[in-house]
């Protein structure tokens, strides 16, 4: 007669949006896709993909869409919209450092951009020589931008202001 052997409990998963309580950016990865360069265009173009682990042990994290709500409703989807573009910015000062030139489109909700402080962040974390080529490329939802249009426009004339494009 066999014992039985013991076994190590496995975890188990974390349900989805768990973890957009307290946001660690150590769990934070981005991925990069590549797209089609337009006409003419002289920079690789990437979108950029954000996604969240629960854990350190959790090998592959959830797409920024399947905890955006969860996040909205946390309010915390305004920091994952932050770390998505301080990450982007990075990776654009790299490239642009080893010679490249790449333009990378993140992907960020309306009601960030209209957050007060927004702004000021961007202010302060785009390097000025990023400024006037629209490395960087802001994906914003089209309804609520419709939706949010007098709020929104002059954020949009300030980000373009700062040489960030916008893809609707």
């Amino acid at each position: 007669q066999r014992k039985p052997v013991a076994r190590a409990a496995e975890p188990e998963p974390a349900p989805a949006g768990q973890g957009v309580q307290h946001i660690d950016p150590a769990l934070c990865q981005v991925e990069y896709q590549p797209l089609s360069p337009a006409r003419g265009l002289r920079a690789g173009q990437w979108a950029q993909r954000l996604r969240l682990r629960q854990s350190a042990q959790q090998a592959q994290g959830q797409l920024r869409a399947d905890i955006a709500d969860a996040a909205r409703r946390a309010g915390t989807l305004a920091t994952l919209d932050r770390i998505s573009i301080t990450r982007a910015l990075a990776a654009i000062s790299a490239q642009r450092a080893a010679g490249r030139i790449v333009r990378i489109q993140v992907e960020v909700d309306v009601a960030s951009i209209i957050d007060p402080g927004f702004i000021g962040f961007l202010e302060s974390t785009l390097p000025p020589a990023l400024r006037p080529d629209a490395a960087l490329v802001l994906e914003l939802d089209t309804e609520a931008l419709i939706e949010h249009q007098a709020v929104v426009r002059p954020v949009l004339d300030r980000l373009r202001g700062l040489g960030v494009q916008l893809c609707v």
